[in-house]
């Protein structure tokens, strides 16, 4: 069996919408940490709006993303954005061989 390899990143987030994340079709799991005294909202969608999509709550506000009961997992683009400049969002992507 090959073994699965994680990524670990950061991503500062502003006022307007960016993408942080490429589609990756081996994506196995996906752990989103906001690492700021500010609010962050994703999108799986495209373009992040603000009081939009997924919040994560200032200071270690998270989300997961797991395969569900068929395997299936969102493995597209991620965009996220912040309601203060300069806000950090940390990334841990783990990835199928």
């Amino acid at each position: 069996m090959l073994a699965q390899t994680s990524r670990v990143t950061v991503s500062t987030l502003g006022t307007t919408s960016l993408q942080f994340l490429q589609d990756e079709p081996r994506r196995a799991k996906l752990i989103l940490c906001n690492d700021s005294p500010n609010n962050i909202f994703l999108s799986m969608l495209g373009k992040a709006v603000v009081n939009e999509g997924i919040f994560l709550i200032a200071n270690g506000g998270s989300y997961c993303e797991e395969p569900d009961v068929y395997g299936r997992i969102f493995t597209g683009v991620w965009s996220g954005i912040a309601t203060v400049a300069g806000s950090i969002l940390t990334i841990c992507e783990v990835i199928s061989p």
